[in-house]
């Protein structure tokens, strides 16, 4: 939606994905843009399974090399599938792995190949673009690779930066954004890559067992390294494989295991690919293809079953068939979006979604809280309008969340806000996602209509005054803190400034830092709480003149205690501010 209504990254828009992250979903919503996710999944499929067969076709024959392409490349569709995606992406890792692996091997003497650097210079382009934490990784690995390849690395850099900036002026100019946008585009790119870990981190208890599969994989890996590498010279290329392939393995291990639930797949998928870097002779040879297998195995096991596709290729040609066929006709594609649209309609009718509040919202700028975009593609008469962090729990340090707020400050600042109540992920409080926009949201939007799921807000004047220090607590984690009442129509607010400790720090800057939890009024009513945002204000007691339905009032917070996952009571570490802010009653507000 971002990139079919030219919405600038980085100003109007900021996500985990760029603009180009659209290539990797499977939802058809614009015809365009539907053909063009179809062939870049296309393409990368192909080239993972070319590069595979390559690979593999160095040490063994023709027939072997492709059954163990087929394997393989293959089981990404269980992660891929797992995360509704077209592709796992992040194989992109272990492509370039390989590529640097075998840049990294040859002799001094070889011949110069400025293709492969033009290609990966545009790799390193497109995947900055499609997630920027993707691109990241691919850099560290060409810049390893630049650091110790035996000759001509000028060169080498010079078709890479090539490659890479035609494919990014390409790309970043035909999605439509501009020069302006830019440094903004990196900078909150770096805000989200940075906060990540600690605000989306999370764990489910019984998939404690992967830990070991994922050091068993990681063992393997690094065995086959050793066994290849340790007969190269100089000796400039070993170390230079093993950088690759640490980077590598760390990379993909964060990618799967911050949000450790199905997303430790991505890890599992990609391990057995990057086996494929290691020609192997001989004896090896059969090491390889058993390692291969043991980890195509863990990956199955992991997921729980194997890819239909993988068992049953006709199913898979079926399914290309299908889309080939839908996506040539454009008759057929508009039948299928507007199928869609009926479908997600009646859908969102049923979830609460009443026909007064579409027609308030037509043809007015309006953006869905907390994150249920879809509905302006359901009802093309809405104007598409959200907030530049546009889902609320992706505003989880004080740049983006603060984004948000200077948006709704703004003249440019939707004229609605749909919103639906209650939603919130990992156990967290949804009136904390974006806390300061939550509270420039309760300043400045009145209800209009509300059903017992969805709420709708329209601006007004700001009816909040500066907010007015009453109270700093300096204390520690475990302890009950009592909660300043408000007086008149006052709100109450509060920031959090903790200091886990520099353990924690090396935690979250090498894989993700412990779960903070925030108790409120009880030790029952715990959510997650997220330390970027901490700095910013918080609603505990909202305004008794905010005049919104029950189901969409924030809770009253009477008392708090904030603890730290796997720690005790400590006596320091955490500094409250309570503050009031004045607030003026409510006129004309309608329910």
């Amino acid at each position: 939606m971002a990139v079919h209504f030219r919405r600038p990254f980085g100003t109007s828009v900021t996500f985990t994905y760029g603009p180009l992250g659209f290539l990797d979903s499977p939802g058809l919503y614009y015809l365009s843009l539907g053909r063009a996710a179809f062939l870049f999944s296309l393409a990368f499929s192909s080239g993972l399974f070319a590069l595979l067969i390559w690979a593999m076709r160095r040490t063994s024959p023709l027939p072997v090399a492709v059954a163990t392409a087929y394997v393989v490349g293959g089981v990404s569709r269980l992660s891929s599938t797992a995360l509704g995606l077209n592709v796992a992406v992040e194989d992109v890792l272990a492509v370039v792995a390989i590529i640097c692996t075998w840049l990294l091997s040859r002799e001094v003497s070889a011949r110069f190949h400025p293709a492969i650097w033009t290609t990966l210079g545009i790799i390193v382009a497109v995947f900055s673009l499609f997630k920027s934490s993707l691109g990241v990784a691919v850099g560290v690995s060409l810049l390893l690779t630049l650091v110790f390849v035996g000759s001509q690395r000028l060169k080498s850099f010079l078709f890479l930066a090539l490659g890479g900036i035609v494919a990014f002026g390409i790309a970043w100019f035909g999605t439509g954004n501009g020069l302006r946008n830019l440094v903004p585009f990196v900078k909150t790119s770096a805000s989200v890559i940075s906060g990540y870990a600690g605000a989306m981190g999370i764990e489910v208890p019984n998939r404690w067992y992967t830990y070991w599969l994922a050091l068993l994989a990681v063992t393997i890996v690094i065995l086959l390294t050793y066994l290849y590498s340790r007969r190269l010279h100089p000796r400039r290329a070993q170390i230079g494989i093993a950088l690759v392939m640490l980077a590598t393995l760390w990379f993909l291990f964060k990618e799967g295991f911050v949000r450790h639930d199905y997303h430790d797949l991505i890890f599992f998928v990609a391990a057995p690919l990057l086996l494929a870097a290691f020609p192997l002779r001989e004896r090896l040879r059969a090491t390889q293809l058993l390692s291969m297998l043991a980890l195509v195995i863990v990956a199955a096991y992991v997921s729980g079953a194997m890819s239909n596709l993988l068992a049953n290729p006709m199913t898979g040609i079926q399914n290309f068939s299908s889309e080939v066929t839908t996506l040539a006709s454009s008759h057929r594609s508009t039948a299928v979006m507007e199928h869609s649209r009926r479908a997600m309609r009646r859908s969102y009718v049923l979830d609460g979604v009443t026909p007064e509040m579409v027609r308030t919202v037509q043809s007015h700028a309006t953006d869905m809280s907390p994150w249920e975009q879809s509905l302006v593609w359901a009802y093309p008469g809405i104007t598409f309008d959200p907030l530049p962090v546009f889902q609320d729990y992706s505003a989880y340090t004080p740049s983006l969340d603060s984004l948000n707020a200077d948006f709704l400050r703004s003249t440019a600042a939707p004229e609605f806000i749909l919103r639906q109540g209650g939603l919130s992920i990992d156990g967290k409080d949804p009136y904390f996602e974006g806390p300061l926009a939550q509270l420039e949201i309760e300043c400045r939007y009145v209800q209009v209509t509300a059903s017992a799921t969805w709420q709708l807000l329209q601006r007004g004047p700001d009816r909040c005054g500066r907010p007015t220090a009453i109270r700093t607590i300096t204390t520690g984690f475990g302890h009950w803190v009592n909660v300043p009442t408000s007086s008149n129509s006052d709100a109450v607010v509060a920031t959090f400034h903790v200091s886990e400790g520099l353990w924690s720090g090396v935690q979250g800057l090498l894989y993700k830092p412990p779960q903070v939890f925030l108790a409120l009024n009880s030790a029952q009513n715990q959510v997650r709480f997220v330390t970027g945002t901490g700095p910013d204000l918080h609603i505990l007691r909202p305004s008794p003149s905010l005049a919104y339905s029950p189901a969409f009032i924030p809770g009253d917070v009477g008392r708090l205690r904030l603890t730290v996952e796997d720690r005790g009571i400590t006596p320091s570490g955490l500094t409250i501010t309570f503050f009031r802010v004045p607030t003026a009653p409510l006129s004309g507000s309608r329910s």
